[in-house]
């Protein structure tokens, strides 16, 4: 998704180094990212550098330059996490190679854990346009007709897909019939994708 990925980057990318060291209690860092959090995934136009500035720094020794450039810093290492679906063991192994104070990188280490999963399934759903499979569902059945004889009588699996797209009508039930002629071949295309997406991942 472009449009969160920004144009400041990361000391997690780069080997370019910001300081992530703010003279902010346990209560007023949290606060900042709850704050960037809105102001970057939430699109919340209440939100911005400023803003955050305004109301958590009033009382910082940091310089005003300092401050915006730590805050830049803690935006992009946001995206950053996003962007590669890090772990809360990923982020804090990173943090600990940076100034953050121990109990501000403990404090994001537990927001990333409890907001990390939210924020990557919205970025998701965000970028995807194409109708998402939401549930499989399944029945044997006795198959009463065919184009042969023998057909007749056969077990057959209903096979039931519901799929889900954005915007209205987007929702969908496609039902198949499934022969054990035909089983072996799609466990096998299935099996195919398990592999590709193991591989990529």
């Amino acid at each position: 998704n472009a449009e969160y990925m920004g144009k400041h980057e990361s000391l997690f990318d780069s080997t370019a180094f910001m300081s992530l060291s703010l003279d902010l209690d346990a209560r007023q860092f949290l606060a900042l990212l709850n704050g960037l959090h809105k102001m970057v995934f939430q699109n919340d136009s209440s939100y911005s550098i400023a803003f955050l500035t305004e109301q958590l720094f009033s009382r910082s020794t940091l310089s005003a330059d300092m401050i915006h450039s730590s805050l830049l810093e803690l935006e992009a290492v946001l995206k950053s996490c996003a962007r590669s679906n890090n772990s809360p063991a990923d982020l804090e192994r990173k943090l600990e190679q940076t100034d953050m104070k121990p109990e501000h990188i403990s404090l994001f280490v537990n927001f990333w854990k409890a907001e990390g999963p939210k924020i990557i399934t919205k970025l998701c759903d965000d970028s995807t346009w194409n109708p998402r499979l939401e549930s499989l569902q399944w029945r044997m059945d006795v198959q009463t007709h065919g184009k042969q004889s023998t057909n007749i009588n056969e077990p057959v699996a209903i096979l039931e897909f519901a799929t889900a797209a954005k915007g209205a009508g987007g929702d969908h039930i496609l039902r198949l019939e499934v022969t054990k002629d035909n089983i072996g071949s799609l466990l096998s295309k299935i099996q195919q994708i398990d592999a590709q997406i193991q591989r990529l991942s």
